[in-house]
């Protein structure tokens, strides 16, 4: 393994976003990684740590203070498993410099250890700090001893590679069929469709929480009686001996722990030595369809629009038919429904369409508080998380020239990138919300004043993304799917709008409990904040955001 540590630092160096050379950006960049970490980082690491905290303190009671931490960190592996598998079949099969690296005298395995480590490296970091929230409040609740934070801290580092390795696994096996696929797009395509409904069979399965007794359930897990926590013992074996390792300070247990990873980690070097070359050549041979596009028919498909009109389109067809934009910035905004659904699951005494229904006709102001504060708040986090605006620049890449050579204003370019965004956004969300108006009767003012509500926390986040992306888009990369995990501006921006809409629907409910203010003037008073919000991140883009443009046109 001479050249691993090699190999490591130079794919670090090519999928690493390279840091700005501008003083003023990197000021703005370090405020901006500030504003992330207060926004999103430090509420969900507080929220999962707290969470296991008094999971662990009351279950202690019954002999089952491991449960929560246990739960948050099998729950922890699953998505790892889940969104890992896209991550690894890109950097292993789909990056540029795999024809590049391939003639090279370099063992497979130690290749395929240099990549797996890469994407261990650059992914994990939010995974790792949720799994450190978990620790500490396990810790916290436990009272553990200083061994025990040892191990804690061996373990929350290392805890994501087992999922990691099996997405490896199931990828070197999954591929030495390559050559019997038509072209990248469809194994793109079809690993994401496969991804997208393990989301949802994972999302709609928390049901099974329904109406059960945390004690009960604790006391079945200590009989070993619980099937589903004995699966997840045999799929994730590491989490269960980590678990031990910190609850008994057993050192035996942190052996075993290291040596689960030892004997998969060696699995997967011994697969990747005899099926990865199999599986790239294949690939390599593997054509796609072609469609014969002569110049007369190139000239009939062709009708005069007007510049926004064709922007737009052109926009909007990038959007759906890449497979890992489409996944991951389209699809991804009819998820939410069936987490809400999911998590209402999970209440002891769920409220039913027809209670919803009763309240709102009663006219009770907290329910009516609430539905319009999560208006706002589900509108920005899923413009975030989306991140159609934060890569609208990047998705460019090499034909980021395109923006500058065509005859077409930056400003209105700027705008039609936000318009898609716009629209692919509020397709779901105001079309949830006008369903959800419809079947709980809420009146038709009140849902045509939600849309509002929502179309203008869209726009905020998305205007602020290409606000952001134009400031240092990331216009190198190997495949789609670095354009998105490998792109600052959208964790930027997330953070951002999780921040904003915590301050928007926080400082809205105090200021209904602490004042006399009626929901409708609360109301207008958000919606005046966010028109403002609006205007403000219009500035910027038309004084900065277009001056940041003909700044990358120079360079």
């Amino acid at each position: 393994m001479k050249h691993y540590l090699s190999l490591v630092k130079v794919f670090m160096k090519m999928v690493s976003m390279p840091t700005s050379k501008d003083k003023r950006r990197k000021y703005v960049y370090g405020f901006l990684g500030a504003i992330t970490v207060i926004g999103l980082l430090i509420p969900v690491t507080v929220g999962i740590g707290f969470v296991v905290y008094e999971m662990t303190k009351r279950l202690a009671e019954v002999g089952a203070g491991t449960l929560g931490i246990g739960l948050a960190l099998f729950f922890i592996c699953i998505f790892t498993l889940i969104f890992g598998f896209n991550v690894i079949l890109n950097e292993f099969y789909f990056s540029n410099d795999i024809e590049y690296i391939l003639p090279l005298p370099i063992r497979l395995n130690e290749l395929l250890a240099a990549k797996f480590t890469v994407a261990f490296l650059t992914e994990n970091t939010m995974q790792i700090l949720v799994v450190f929230g978990a620790i500490i409040g396990f810790f916290i609740g436990a009272k553990s001893s200083f061994i025990s934070v040892i191990y804690g801290i061996i373990g929350g580092i290392t805890l994501p590679i087992i999922p990691l390795l099996y997405c490896g696994i199931f990828s070197l096996i999954l591929m030495t069929g390559s050559r019997f696929l038509k072209d990248k797009d469809s194994i793109h395509k079809w690993t994401g469709v496969a991804v997208f409904i393990l989301v949802l069979i994972c999302i709609g399965s928390v049901g099974f929480l329904k109406g059960v007794d945390i004690f009960s359930f604790a006391e079945k897990l200590i009989e070993g009686r619980d099937k589903f926590f004995t699966v997840l013992k045999f799929v994730f074996p590491h989490v269960h001996f980590f678990i031990k390792a910190m609850e008994t300070e057993n050192l035996l247990y942190m052996l075993l722990y290291v040596g689960i990873h030892v004997i998969w980690f060696g699995i997967f070097l011994f697969l990747a030595g005899l099926l990865y070359e199999k599986g790239v050549m294949g690939l390599q041979g593997a054509s796609g369809r072609h469609r014969e596009r002569t110049l007369e028919v190139m000239l009939k498909a062709s009708v005069k629009r007007s510049q926004l009109f064709a922007y737009c389109k052109k926009e909007l067809l990038v959007l759906l038919r890449t497979p890992v934009f489409f996944m991951n910035c389209v699809m991804v905004n009819f998820i939410w429904p069936v987490f809400v659904i999911g998590m209402i699951q999970v209440q002891e005494n769920p409220l039913t369409i027809a209670r919803l229904r009763e309240l709102y006709a009663q006219n009770d102001l907290r329910v009516q508080l609430i539905m319009l504060l999560m208006v706002i708040g589900i509108s920005m986090i899923n413009a975030g998380i989306n991140s159609i605006g934060s890569n609208g620049f990047s998705r460019e890449g090499n034909h980021f020239a395109f923006i500058k050579y065509i005859p077409m204003d930056y400003f209105l370019q700027w705008n039609a990138k936000a318009v898609v965004g716009i629209a692919v956004t509020t397709v779901s969300m105001v079309g949830y919300f006008i369903i959800a108006g419809i079947i709980l009767r809420i009146s038709a003012l009140h849902i045509i004043f939600a849309s509002i509500l929502s179309i203008l926390s869209i726009s905020f986040v998305t205007y602020l993304g290409l606000l952001l992306d134009s400031m240092h888009p990331k216009l190198v990369w190997d495949d789609e799917m670095s354009v998105l995990r490998e792109n600052f501006n959208s964790f930027f921006s997330m953070g951002i709008a999780m921040l904003v809409a915590g301050v928007l629907c926080v400082g809205g409910y105090v200021l209904f409990c602490v004042t006399e203010i009626s929901v409708k003037a609360l109301g207008m008073l958000l919606l005046i904040a966010l028109i403002i919000l609006n205007l403000v991140v219009l500035i910027l883009t038309e004084k900065n955001g277009v001056k940041q443009l003909r700044e990358w046109e120079e360079i």
